[in-house]
């Protein structure tokens, strides 16, 4: 009995390890596609980088193909909008906008870019 329980545990913790190394790859991989959607856009974010009073945002997607090959298989939407901190008393009233779109395919490798400065 004592035999099976360690066994099990032991592929428990083996699944357990699986999940997280595969989540830290997909975390690490959607910050470099976070990171190349802000080099291509780098021109249209100029004006809010390091300025105090906007914050850039980015929003991945995940393309769901039901045919292959699917030619896009993120998509990381860039927004501008307010920097507000939690203690601030008067936060600017204007709402976030969309500055640009970058399509990504399944290695990562840009397929397409959409912006405002376009």
């Amino acid at each position: 009995m004592m035999k099976s329980t360690k066994h099990l545990l032991s592929a428990l913790a083996l699944m357990m390890a699986m999940v997280f190394s595969a989540s830290t790859a997909d975390a690490q991989n959607l910050s470099s596609l976070e990171g190349k959607a802000r080099g291509a856009l780098n021109n249209c974010l100029a004006p809010y980088n390091g300025n105090q009073i906007y914050e850039v945002e980015f929003a991945v997607a995940v393309v769901d193909c039901f045919t292959a090959p699917c030619p896009v298989q993120y998509i990381v939407t860039v927004f501008v909008g307010p920097n507000c901190q939690p203690d601030d008393v008067i936060c600017p009233a204007f709402p976030s906008f969309i500055v640009g779109q970058v399509e990504f395919d399944g290695n990562g490798q840009i397929v397409g870019v959409t912006s405002i400065c376009d």
